[in-house]
């Protein structure tokens, strides 16, 4: 498998997730209960431990396979692209690994009416 086809298929992995969370907030525009529906199928599929090796793994290959296209660039001239992995890790550390750690998933319920409680209102200050 060449490396381009290896990180389009990373970048189809993840694109199937996106669209399923997505698809999992607007059932939130229906009702709640079509949103817990809507969780039901994302959390079966994307937090069972397949999903999960397969999301975070097609992840970690597609951004490696990214670094190594921008190494064999002659510019290394970017828009404001570089943005987007700060709010991912934002996203990742305030949800994903406290529940992964406890080893019990948030409800939709929970994730509403929960408080952040480590995370800054403003994420950006953690850059200064």
């Amino acid at each position: 498998m060449t490396l381009r086809r290896l990180r389009l298929v990373c970048g189809l992995i993840m694109l199937c997730y996106l669209t399923l969370h997505l698809t999992m907030h607007a059932l939130g525009n229906i009702s709640f209960q079509a949103r817990q529906w809507g969780t039901r199928i994302h959390d079966f599929v994307w937090h069972s431990t397949p999903g999960t090796v397969a999301l975070y793994g097609a992840f970690a290959i597609h951004f490696t396979l990214a670094l190594y296209a921008l190494y064999q660039r002659r510019s290394f001239r970017m828009g404001c692209s570089l943005a987007s992995p700060f709010y991912l890790y934002c996203s990742t550390i305030s949800q994903r690994i406290p529940s992964a750690a406890k080893c019990a998933f948030l409800t939709t319920r929970q994730k509403i009416f929960a408080q952040p409680k480590r995370m800054p209102s403003r994420p950006t200050r953690l850059l200064i």
